[in-house]
């Protein structure tokens, strides 16, 4: 009987054999996974699968308290070799070394203070969320607000346990907690739990990266052949995490100690039998208090498994009785649907039969696996028939929570969350990014994104096509400085430190593409900020401007040319508006009238430098342009100019209109024709005393003609009268006569 009791003795003393090595273990509070007891002593899910697994391996674990941020910077400092319950995350993956296996999946979910208004993600717009520094689900809590464009603000806390008491101090509006931890501590910390769940993450042991990789391995090994036994410690752990206890088993072990020590009493003395009925009281009173405890673990158990079952959404909770087909319906669950709380029975069959057809099999199908005995969380999105007859889209999550002895499941409990609102969300967001990328892809101009080094974030297709690059990848993360010329670099450079100090700007420059293309460009360049308000790059909107600036060359010289003419030609040329003023003159029309382009612009009218009876002609025809009876003419008139001088000249007319056919003004050619007036005057006068001498000279011939007949007539006279004189008798009476004769036609001569 000695014997059997130091055998027995042995068999129940702890094990004290020499541990192969000592594991300094980080823990914090993070019940009901991982936390310190009352009395300092380590508790918690992840605590006994890891005493468990340090039974195995022979570690001697030391158990170091503290926050979860000194727990990281102890194990990051060589104080401790591992950290209990961590998430698995990529960003954290770069600097420490994961077991492949893991313990729990979680997520983080949002709490509000009893009372809110807080019910989606749309009514955290401008408020305070407080977090845990360090923590994974803050990073996931932001990427959710930034994709719906949600402005918070974060408010970071050291301690896990201040983080749900910074809602009901009013130090926040909500809080980011963990959904196991939340579940727990909700209800002592006077808080609620919304439908905005995020961020699921694998709880693990995490270690330094290229470190204690002996430690991983054992892990690895020890978790993977507990998941594998259905009646490990690890199951017992969860199924208790999750609501059931092994009160069976439990019973079993109370009741063959006892039984052992019974016979082992019974064999000895006197002495020994009086310990014994001691020892019996004692284990009574233990008993006892350990049934009271378990009963009250139980009661605490139950209130969690209900809580669990919510899963942070808490729309509408179903629990299944698998072997029975019986099932229970919350209220919620039943309204989400439409109906009244004792409008559905409780089968199962009120589930099925509301699934829509067409996802039925898909329901089933993921339903399959967790049936035959896989572990987790089996989440569906599908639809569900309404009382009114219209379909709702449903995110359905369910959890196997009790087998039977051959691994059966016989109970599964999970909620149905009503995903309308984030379907019209995602929708909505969907739609606004396809809006905006079809806005940028099909926008003729260019537009970019720059950090303050130049570097390309983002081009669109435009922008490409004016660098002359076949693709973004060519160009992405690379300074677009070199692309421009030297002449511009400088100020291009200056416009983004600009920007990048919020002030916007705009610069026109030349660039020479990648293919050896010289393209001018105008940017127009503003900082663009994120939702924090600072500024995190620069946003160009970027155009071509190379036609645009050579037709501008172009009409440059064109102008020059144009002056060049306007100011150099002997012709006047004027240009008139509507009220018949002066807009533009040339050098030659100022000379003609003596007026300079300064006192005749905008100040004087035709009028004012018309010869008074020549003004209303010049008018008339102008008001006939006006009215499109004509659009040009050309007549005769004379100008006054300033000294009084009158001034002939010839002018032609053309109307000015616009696109609208509306009268601008009108143009005119004006040709100085004064000393050619006075030329034309000149030749008419000596064309007129030409004309009086040929005539003079005519009558002249004429009467020197008719003198020379006259002449031989008279010749004859006196010819005949002085042979008659020499025939007749010096005394006639007749000579006398003749005498008379003579001397008349000698006058006539």
């Amino acid at each position: 009987y000695i014997f059997l009791f130091l055998s027995l003795t042995m068999l129940l003393s702890p094990h004290h054999s020499c541990a192969s090595r000592t594991v300094r273990a980080a823990i914090f509070n993070f019940k009901p996974l991982v936390y310190s007891d009352t009395d300092g002593s380590a508790r918690g899910f992840f605590v006994k699968i890891l005493n468990h697994v340090a039974l195995k391996e022979n570690w001697s674990v030391q158990y170091v308290p503290g926050t979860w941020q000194e727990g990281m910077d102890r194990l990051k400092n060589n104080q401790v070799d591992l950290l209990v319950c961590i998430g698995n995350t990529e960003e954290r993956d770069k600097f420490l070394d994961f077991p492949k296996e893991y313990l729990v999946l979680d997520w983080g979910v949002i709490y509000k203070a009893k009372g809110s208004n807080i019910n989606n993600i749309f009514d955290l717009e401008g408020k305070t969320v407080s977090v845990l520094k360090g923590s994974v689900y803050p990073a996931g809590f932001q990427e959710l607000t930034n994709k719906f464009h949600i402005k918070v603000t974060i408010k970071e806390m050291s301690k896990a346990s201040d983080v749900l008491a910074s809602v009901v101090s009013g130090k926040a509006d909500a809080a980011v907690a963990p959904n196991l931890s939340g579940i727990l501590n909700e209800e002592w910390q006077h808080v609620e739990r919304t439908p905005i769940i995020f961020t699921p993450v694998k709880q693990t042991f995490g270690v330094s990266e290229g470190k204690n990789g002996d430690l991983i391995a054992a892990l690895d090994n020890q978790i993977a052949a507990l998941k594998a036994d259905r009646t490990s410690v690890y199951y017992q752990e969860l199924e208790r995490l999750m609501g059931k206890t092994e009160s069976k088993i439990l019973k079993k072990v109370y009741l063959g100690i006892f039984c052992v020590f019974a016979a082992l009493l019974i064999a000895i003395s006197w002495n020994i039998i009086l310990k014994r009925r001691v020892n019996a009281k004692t284990e009574h009173l233990e008993a006892e208090i350990a049934e009271r405890k378990r009963i009250e673990e139980s009661l605490k158990e139950s209130e969690f498994r209900w809580k669990f079952a919510l899963e942070g959404a808490g729309d509408g909770l179903w629990d299944w009785n698998i072997q029975t087909g019986g099932a229970y319906y919350s209220r919620h669950y039943k309204e989400m649907l439409g109906y009244s709380d004792n409008e559905m029975s409780n089968s199962s069959d009120e589930w099925v039969k509301r699934i829509h057809p067409d996802d039925a099999p898909t329901v089933f199908a993921a339903l399959e696996p967790y049936l035959a005995g896989k572990t987790g969380t089996a989440t569906i999105e599908y639809r569900m028939l309404c009382k009114d007859g219209s379909l709702k889209a449903i995110l359905g999550r369910g959890m196997v929570v009790s087998y039977d002895s051959n691994g059966k499941p016989l109970r599964m409990i999970g909620t149905n969350s009503d995903l309308t609102m984030r379907r019209q969300a995602e929708e909505a967001l969907a739609s606004s990014e396809r809006f905006l990328k079809a806005i940028i892809d099909t926008e003729p101009e260019c537009i970019k994104l720059l950090d303050i080094d130049g570097n390309l974030l983002m081009m669109n297709g435009a922008g490409l096509a004016m660098i002359d690059a076949d693709s973004f990848e060519q160009v992405k993360g690379q300074c677009v400085n070199p692309l421009i010329t030297d002449s511009y670099r400088a100020a291009f450079t200056a416009l983004t430190k600009q920007v990048f100090q919020g002030i916007p700007g705009t610069l026109e420059f030349e660039i020479i593409g990648l293919k050896g293309r010289h393209v001018w460009l105008e940017t127009h360049a503003v900082p663009f900020r994120n939702e924090q308000g600072d500024i995190v790059s620069l946003l160009g909107i970027t155009r071509d401007i190379t036609e645009s600036r050579h037709a501008i060359e172009v009409s440059r010289i064109r102008e020059s040319h144009y002056r060049t003419l306007f100011n150099n030609t002997l012709i006047g040329v004027a240009v008139t508006d509507e009220n018949f003023k002066f807009t533009e003159v040339n050098d030659a029309f100022c000379n003609m009238v003596e007026y300079s382009a300064e006192e005749l612009i905008g100040k004087m009218s035709i009028a004012d430098v018309s010869y008074p009876e020549d003004a209303d002609k010049s008018i008339k025809m102008v008001k006939r342009i006006m009215k499109r009876e004509i659009d040009h003419y050309s007549i005769e008139k004379r100008y006054l100019s300033k000294t009084g001088k009158i001034v002939s000249a010839m002018i032609y007319i053309n109307a000015m209109y616009n696109p609208d056919g509306d009268y601008l003004g009108s143009t005119g050619s004006i040709l100085d024709i004064t000393e050619l007036k006075q030329a034309e005057e000149g030749r008419i006068l000596l064309e007129k005393q030409l004309l009086h001498a040929q005539k003079l000279e005519s009558l002249g011939v004429l009467a020197g003609g008719i003198a020379h007949d006259f002449n031989n007539i008279l010749m004859t006279i006196v010819g005949n009268a002085d042979l008659a004189l020499m025939k007749m008798n010096p005394e006639s009476p007749s000579i006398e006569n003749l005498h008379k004769i003579e001397q008349a036609a000698a006058r006539a001569a």
